[in-house]
């Protein structure tokens, strides 16, 4: 992250002071992370890797810094953390939010669609077949969408924090 623009440098040391004020044992149990003995360290398992994230700063398994865009991901998703398990059985998007920067047509939702609708436009069973292959299940609700589908951001198979995919023709 040496090579930052001075701003996402600013954001990020933001990140790292504003962590101070969470307390990490309760995003343990909500998040279902976990959390080292004198609660300073969160281990969070994001896409087949383990991230150390404290007030220190963010890294892998190998002791390296991720790109900036994981360790934001990682540490607003502790910034972020509720108080407890929300009950809704409504989704609710990242840029529902307090505080997630997200508009309604910007950020990481229409990256992710955008990409999504280049690989597998016109082809259906094609991204079926990709979401089986990432465990995707579908959603307790239904939804008017031609797939909707959840697929789980962690490996481990104790308390999976899952994003959905939901597409429309």
């Amino acid at each position: 992250m040496e090579n930052l623009n001075s701003v996402f440098k600013k954001n990020y040391r933001s990140y790292l002071r504003q962590l101070n004020d969470v307390d990490l044992s309760l995003c343990e149990s909500v998040l279902g992370i976990t959390v080292d003995e004198d609660i300073t360290t969160a281990r969070i398992h994001f896409f087949e890797t383990l991230y150390r994230v404290s007030q220190f700063g963010v890294v892998d398994e190998l002791d390296q810094c991720p790109d900036y865009g994981i360790c934001v991901i990682l540490l607003k998703y502790l910034l972020m953390c509720p108080q407890h398990v929300p009950l809704e059985e409504d989704w609710v998007t990242f840029r529902d939010f307090a505080d997630s920067g997200q508009t309604q047509n910007a950020g990481l939702s229409d990256y992710a669609s955008n990409a999504i609708s280049k690989r597998y436009a016109g082809n259906l069973s094609r991204l079926k077949a990709a979401v089986n292959a990432l465990g995707g299940r579908p959603p307790e609700t239904e939804y008017p969408y031609d797939l909707s589908t959840v697929v789980t951001a962690r490996t481990q198979r104790t308390a999976p924090h899952s994003s959905a995919v939901m597409l429309s023709n």
